[in-house]
């Protein structure tokens, strides 16, 4: 598994923008942040110890996030994803084919629900790598999630000595 984890301001916009200008389509989505126009300047002011923190816990659960999804018949493949950090926008979205993941990072949900993200998008590009095609592709990849147990996986001492924060940034402000 090779993850890049990045911050551009120019991909936070347009995740915002998408929220903006597709604001119907994401009115029954569990999470959204709207367009706020100086949200991404602050995560860009934090984007070097964001990335930093968050490429550590990565680091710390890679091995383990690997072996959960091999033992739930996720074929993991070795080329190169990127995952842009945003602060506005829908939790997570991903293109299999430009092997892109948007994962947005907000302080109510922490890193655990951060990395639950990156690694529930992951699984959309895998299954889309190996083909593997459900009609309910998303109760597929939500069935996977719980069972390997993300909560398990980050203890709390990591946690805290990794965590960043940005108080903002909350679930559900799409009204």
């Amino acid at each position: 598994m090779d993850i890049r984890f990045k911050y551009n301001i120019f991909q936070d916009y347009l995740r915002g923008l998408d929220t903006l200008t597709r604001r119907r389509s994401y009115l029954n989505t569990r999470s959204v942040v709207s367009f706020r126009l100086f949200l991404p300047i602050k995560t860009f002011l934090l984007k070097s110890e964001l990335i930093y923190n968050i490429k550590k816990l990565w680091d710390l659960v890679e091995k383990d996030i690997i072996k959960r999804l091999e033992e739930n018949d996720v074929e993991i493949h070795d080329t190169q994803i990127t995952v842009f950090i945003v602060s506005m926008g829908v939790e997570g979205k991903y293109n299999e084919i430009s092997r892109k993941i948007w994962a947005r990072y907000y302080k109510c949900g922490g890193e655990i629900e951060f990395i639950t993200t990156i690694v529930h998008e992951l699984v959309h590009v895998y299954y889309a790598d190996s083909k593997k095609v459900f009609d309910d592709v998303e109760d597929q990849v939500d069935d996977v999630i719980e069972k390997i147990k993300m909560k398990d996986l980050i203890s709390k001492k990591y946690l805290k000595k990794y965590s960043i924060g940005q108080d903002e940034l909350a679930p559900n402000e799409l009204e």
